[in-house]
């Protein structure tokens, strides 16, 4: 399915009312912190970081959940509110008739912001939003009527059960260990081609925090982690070995002040964002390979 467009409500963003969209959407590109919740049937299924990628002009937003709910959903509504802390940036509402699988689903929302030229006439190549099921069941199923509070952004969901007083279930933790088959290093030397340490985005400070390759990192199973890297070479770009059942994402990163920074300490000409969602402790593989162009 293809979400609506989103509905722009507010043009305060960094804490400043701009006055013009021209002032908003550069404002917007660069912005820190932002997030995404997702409504299905008006109750809260997910919140995390909203990542923006821009095609033709077109800014779109997305973001990636794991859910698990006892028996399969059928909605009616799915409405995302795109937030700069409690800021509602934008709004997109959605009448549709989909099935969300019982047990453990992927979810993956895209919905388009705005353009980042005025009077865009190129096409608009939203993804589709997708559930899909996953064959190895990890989560802890929760009965979808009875979630009337929040999913918070480190992914636990609280549920409102009047006959217990509520149950919580708090995000589960995996390993994810971070490997290369490039050549890492600083810029200067001359057979490097990945920088010599690979970020995670931690949520709870929004930075990106410093990693060793072959390092153990903490990641959230009920949601999308998020790690860059840098190539020293314009005609590379980072791959990711395929794993069973991780869910794995690569795109190039969006300039911002802590990407400029990035490139800036570690000579990088290009910074790469994976995305994965993990349901079990597991390593991952990043390479480098050469860049082809679409026929």
């Amino acid at each position: 399915m293809i979400l609506n467009d989103a509905t722009l409500l507010s043009k305060n963003i960094d804490g400043v009312e701009c006055s013009t969209m021209r002032e908003f959407v550069s404002k917007l590109v660069k912005a820190k912190d932002l997030s995404m919740k997702v409504y299905v049937n008006l109750k809260l299924v997910c919140a995390g970081p909203a990542c923006l990628n821009i095609d033709n002009n077109w800014i779109i937003a997305s973001t990636n959940a794991l859910v698990s709910y006892t028996n399969a959903v059928t909605t009616d509504s799915i409405i995302v509110k795109i937030m700069q802390g409690d800021v509602e940036l934008f709004e997109s509402v959605t009448p549709c008739n989909v099935i969300i699988p019982a047990k453990d689903t992927v979810a993956t929302f895209y919905v388009c912001l705005t353009s980042s030229t005025p009077y865009n006439e190129l096409s608009k190549r939203v993804p589709h939003s997708v559930f899909r099921s996953r064959p190895i069941t990890k989560l802890t199923s929760v009965d979808f009527d009875k979630i009337t509070a929040s999913l918070n952004p480190s992914g636990s969901v609280i549920i409102d059960d009047p006959d217990d007083g509520g149950i919580a279930v708090e995000p589960t933790i995996v390993q994810v260990t971070i490997n290369t088959s490039a050549t890492p290093g600083p810029g200067d030397q001359p057979d490097s081609e990945i920088t010599s340490e690979v970020y995670k985005y931690d949520a709870s400070s929004n930075t990106w925090q410093q990693n060793k390759w072959g390092g153990s990192l903490e990641c959230n199973a009920n949601g999308a982690n998020f790690i860059i890297v840098g190539v020293y070479n314009p005609m590379k770009q980072v791959s990711v070995e395929p794993v069973d059942g991780v869910e794995i994402e690569v795109s190039p990163a969006d300039d911002n002040d802590d990407i400029n920074n990035i490139k800036t300490e570690t000579g990088a000409v290009a910074v790469y964002q994976i995305s994965f969602m993990p349901t079990f402790s597991t390593s991952l593989t990043i390479n480098v390979e050469d860049i082809t162009e679409e026929p």
